[in-house]
């Protein structure tokens, strides 16, 4: 299975000295004191902030208000229970009543947009039509048409050409999706005639527009590719209908790249968002110490796109984490001391897993990994994995390591945080040969180590219990990843 990593683009605002003030405010009318959060996304998910969102609580007449800073059009996630997308300029006052993520109005100078936007929400569609292809159809021709009716209606009063296009593209990704969905059902059927043949034109012939913004577009826009390749390499379309595993012939990779790139010449943006996308996926995927020099050219390549500082920072960090996987390998040499005084570091000797936590009770955010870890896990497990699970948190040896500062703030914060997992804690005076290993300029950093000690994962939210922090999904034939929700 050839996979494609779904570039997960962090657009912090480079131009923040022209941000301007911008309101979220409304009401929940049937709740109080509700909980909700906001947070800026573009392709995939953009946080404002590190651990999550910019959260708050409505008040007891179920009002709330929320302040941003926005330099440009934004796409925002409000989430109360539900997620609803919002559309954002730099100074808009948008007012929000919310029931459920169903039913949703909006007014004030982004209401328009909004409600729009939010006209996109596919209506119930009975199993039963979805199968019966002319049916179908019909039904998403009939969709698409309002949509774009409603998009007309639009421009014809007030073109945001910004939102024009974000629109258009999500509505474009509907159709796709839905027609590729018909043609498969034929395609299986061993169905022929001039439905068939009429969507197959209306999938070819659909103009693309050239919008990064729509994590739905792209998904969309790698099914197409997919499909097509397929076909032009004659592999069998149903296969992916059914979700099951292709046999991808050699040489597949080369004949998709150069698809996408003939597919999308003219359209600037989406070709400059591919080739972003194939450069990530070589660093992600780097798992071979011939493939650093790839991986380092790549990272060249992505500081060179001037629009995207923050994924530049990220890739850079991904860069540093393979150095230290595929070059150095293992730990250096380090003698650390306990709280009494007593020497101790790594036992070569041992046939254990380990886990080592560098960090500094000093500062907040270790503080906060550190009671985060500490916390026992509200993960449900069933039967034998229950037991499993817990005798692979006993058998793996887990280490916190102080990095300088203040003594006696350390055994303070050790000694105010219940340990729930057996944990070691040593204190580190000098960082010395462990610099190279600092991959990043804060902590904690974590090194996940095999029982040979080689070092297996590197990650700064350290976790007793090691669940994985990325779900895989396979989207048309492609492996995706996602975050999973917190």
């Amino acid at each position: 299975m050839i996979k494609y990593f779904i570039l997960l683009l962090v657009l912090f605002p480079m131009g923040f000295l022209c941000a301007q003030r911008t309101v979220i405010a409304g009401k929940f009318p049937y709740q109080r004191d509700v909980p909700f959060s906001v947070a800026f996304i573009s392709n995939q998910v953009v946080l404002m902030q590190e651990w999550g969102k910019v959260a708050d609580t409505s008040n007891a007449q179920g009002l709330f208000h929320l302040e941003l800073k926005v330099d440009k059009p934004s796409i925002i996630r409000f989430t109360q229970r539900e997620n609803v997308e919002l559309y954002i300029r730099p100074g808009d006052s948008l007012w929000i009543e919310m029931i459920n993520g169903r039913n949703v109005s909006f007014a004030g100078t982004a209401g328009r947009e909004n409600n729009l936007l939010f006209s996109l929400n596919r209506p119930f569609i009975p199993i039963e039509t979805q199968e019966n292809p002319q049916e179908y159809s019909a039904l998403i021709d009939t969709l698409y048409q309002k949509q774009r009716e409603g998009l007309k209606a639009y421009q014809a009063e007030q073109a945001d050409e910004g939102f024009v296009s974000l629109f258009t593209a999500k509505a474009q990704a509907q159709f796709l999706e839905d027609k590729i969905r018909v043609l498969q059902f034929m395609q299986k059927e061993a169905w022929e005639g001039a439905l068939k043949d009429r969507v197959e034109r209306q999938i070819r012939n659909l103009p693309l527009v050239d919008e990064v913004r729509a994590e739905v577009y792209i998904n969309a826009l790698h099914h197409l590719f997919t499909l097509e390749v397929q076909q032009i390499m004659g592999i069998d379309w149903s296969a992916n209908e059914r979700n099951a595993e292709i046999a991808y012939p050699a040489g597949y990779q080369e004949v998709f790249r150069r698809h996408w790139q003939e597919r999308l010449a003219e359209l600037p943006k989406l070709k400059q968002y591919f080739e972003i996308e194939e450069w990530v996926q070589n660093i992600q995927y780097c798992s071979k110490l011939e493939n650093l020099p790839q991986a380092a050219a790549d990272l060249e390549r992505i500081k060179q796109v001037k629009d995207y500082l923050a994924l530049h920072q990220e890739m850079e960090l991904a860069y540093r984490k393979k150095v230290i996987l595929l070059k150095m390998k293992k730990l250096p040499a380090m003698a650390w001391q306990t709280a009494s005084g007593q020497i101790g570091g790594l036992d070569p000797a041992s046939d254990q897993r380990t886990l080592v936590v560098f960090w500094d009770a000093n500062q907040a955010e270790s503080v906060e990994a550190y009671r985060k870890f500490q916390e026992k896990t509200s993960i449900q497990f069933l039967g034998r994995l229950q037991d499993s699970v817990l005798n692979t948190i006993n058998r793996q040896k887990m280490i916190w390591v102080q990095v300088g500062g203040d003594l006696s703030k350390w055994k303070q914060v050790i000694g105010e945080i219940p340990a729930i997992y057996r944990t070691e804690h040593y204190l580190m005076k000098e960082i010395g040969a462990l610099q190279p290993y600092l991959y990043a300029d804060k902590l904690p950093i974590a090194f996940a180590l095999k029982a040979d000690q080689t070092i297996e994962s590197i990650s700064n939210r350290p976790t007793a219990i090691d669940v994985p922090s990325w779900v895989v999904e396979t989207v048309g034939g492609r492996v995706i990843w996602k975050r999973q929700k917190e």
